[in-house]
């Protein structure tokens, strides 16, 4: 049973890391830059992305504020934002719903073949005994 732990975490942190972010991509919506404070150049996969602090506005008038993950942003420029969070873009949040569909895929693609081999011993052991 401890050996199934392990693969069982990983498995639920990437349901709720593409839950996450799915979600994001499902209620953000466009908004306004209307104050950036301090931008910081990311770089690598290993390292944090460029993002800024900064403010945005909805376009019914709500307003948010947070880290806004992407390239270097300015006052005026369009952002796809939420309560909290925002991107320059929607890509990076597409890239990252892909790349964790493609992984549980993946998964299940393994664990099927896994099962189907175990079944096809299963029965090779019975017609032979």
């Amino acid at each position: 049973m401890a050996a199934l732990s392990a693969p069982a975490a990983f498995l639920a942190v990437l349901v709720v890391m593409l839950a996450k972010n799915a979600e994001k991509l499902l209620t953000g919506e466009s908004a306004t830059v209307r104050g950036v404070s301090r931008c910081v150049e990311g770089g690598g996969m290993a390292l944090p992305a460029s993002h800024c602090d900064g403010r945005w506005a909805f376009s019914d008038g709500r307003t948010g504020e947070g880290e806004i993950t992407g390239s270097e942003v300015s006052v005026g420029d369009s952002i796809f934002a939420g309560d909290g969070w925002a991107y320059t873009t929607t890509g990076p949040l597409h890239r990252i719903v892909w790349a964790l569909v493609g992984i549980l895929v993946a998964l299940a693609v393994v664990l099927l073949s896994m099962y189907v081999g175990y079944r096809r011993r299963l029965r090779r052991t019975a017609a032979e005994g």
